[in-house]
Parts: structure tokens; C-alpha cells; sequence
């Protein structure tokens, strides 16, 4: 069931802040297949590895990735209601961009990150549309949200960071074996593991809620990341560190 509420006033129909239904997608298919794109899009896409923060938090992309997630909320005349669609093209998106961002950007620009994200699994095309000789391709993300679960634990270990932490360790705990200190990490990264399968699960479960609510699943995941912290085996894990690190715990 797609979002829509029913507008009251008949001045505001169509009118003032809410953009009217556009033409395009007067076909019943098409406009079918944009507008429940929302519905049936996975909530959650796991990503092995470290965010890749250049890339996503390029303006422009971080810019076409929140309006997809956003959704811009519109009139439609058909059915009398204003609905939230999460499906636009590259001409759009142009449009959008230029309203949000103070920047000037040319609709081969957008088309041009739309491209990248595209390659890199965050955006796909939806649906086409041909008016003559040219085709309009319309865009939506492949996930509510993307999470990045971090590194296999044994390339973790690698890693440089995972190594300073292991030094402060050492450092505060001489006497302790190099691998009690290794073990104690590696059990702290399969508890946020745990917590992520957990609060995985418990989303998809009320996929249908949080669709009806037109809840951020964001907003949503970090609450219940925040919660799960009270849980007795995770509070106590994380005591132990700050123990012996000699960080006082409130």
C-alpha cells in the first residue's frame, strides 16, 4: 500500500508547495511500478567493509541518495490524494538539486553520479519511459538503508586501527597475553554483529509498520542500536574494556 493522504482543501489540490503528479506518468503501469518502488525495496543492504566516505559523501551523490530516501510528496489528481514518490529522473533530480544545494550543476552532472552510484549498487533504474526518440530513465535506491557491517574479522585484525587499539590495550594491561587482548576484540565485534543481525530482523519483521508510518529506518536502526546497549552480556563486555582501559563508565 503506497503513502497518501487525502487533501481537504480544494484550493490546495495540485497547488502551492505540493507538485502535481507529472504527466509522464499517467500510464497505470508505470506509474504502478514508481510509486510502490518504496514498498518494495529491501529495507536494509548489507556492504562488507568501511564506508566509503568519499564517494558517498560527494555532494552531489549524498544530495541525489537523501532525495530518493526523502521522497518528494505530490498531488494526484486520479485518486485525490497527495502521495510520496522516491522515483525520479536524471531531468528531476537536476531540478531538485538545484532547489536544495546553492551550487550550479549541469543535468550531465547529475546523470554523470547517477552513473557511479549506479555501478556501485546504491541507485537502479526503476522503469524507462519513451516519448519519440528518446528514452527517460527513472531512478531509485536499492535500500531504505545501506549498512556497512564492517571487515571479516581476520582482516580486522590487519587493519591499523584494530592494531592501535590492541597497543592502548598492551599499554594499560602489560601482563595481559597478546591473545586474552585478542580475543576480548574479536568478541566486541561479533556482539555489534549480533546487535545488527538482531535489530536486522526485528525491521523486517515490521517492514509493514515502518512503511505506513514513513519512518526512517536510519533514525530507527540507531534508537534500537542505543537500546540494545542496556542488554546484560553486551553492558558487561563493554565494561570490561573500559575497565581496563582505566575510562570511568557513567
Amino acid at each position: 500500500m503506497m503513502k497518501s493522504k487525502r487533501i481537504n482543501d480544494p484550493q490546495e489540490k495540485g497547488k502551492g508547495k505540493i507538485r502535481k503528479l507529472p504527466r509522464q506518468l499517467s500510464d497505470p503501469n508505470l506509474k504502478k511500478k514508481i510509486l510502490e518502488h518504496w514498498q518494495n525495496v529491501p529495507a536494509i543492504l548489507e556492504i562488507e567493509g568501511l564506508p566509503p566516505i568519499k564517494f558517498i559523501h560527494q555532494e552531489v551523490r549524498s544530495e541525489i541518495l537523501d532525495i530518493l530516501r526523502e521522497g518528494i510528496e505530490e498531488y494526484d489528481d486520479s485518486v485525490d490524494r497527495s502521495i510520496i514518490r522516491h522515483v525520479f529522473s536524471s531531468k528531476e533530480l537536476h531540478k531538485l538539486i538545484k532547489e536544495r544545494l546553492a551550487t550550479k550543476i549541469k543535468v550531465s552532472n547529475v546523470y554523470f553520479h547517477l552513473h557511479k552510484l549506479e555501478e556501485n549498487g546504491f541507485v537502479e533504474i526503476i522503469a524507462s519511459i519513451k516519448e519519440g526518440r528518446h528514452v527517460t530513465h527513472y531512478f531509485g535506491r536499492t535500500a531504505r538503508l545501506f549498512l556497512w557491517i564492517g571487515e571479516p574479522i581476520e582482516e580486522l585484525k590487519e587493519n591499523s586501527k584494530f592494531k592501535n587499539i590492541v597497543s592502548v590495550l598492551k599499554h594499560f594491561n602489560p601482563d595481559l597475553p597478546s591473545d586474552s587482548i585478542d580475543l576480548l576484540l574479536t568478541s566486541l565485534v561479533e556482539s555489534k554483529k549480533e546487535t545488527h543481525t538482531l535489530i536486522k530482523n526485528w525491521i523486517e519483521v515490521n517492514e509493514d509498520l515502518i512503511i505506513k508510518l514513513n519512518l526512517d529506518v536510519r533514525d530507527l536502526y540507531t534508537f534500537l542500536v542505543m537500546i540494545n546497549r542496556s542488554d546484560p552480556s553486551t553492558s558487561e563486555l563493554h565494561k570490561k574494556i573500559a575497565d581496563m582501559l582505566n575510562f570511568p563508565l557513567n
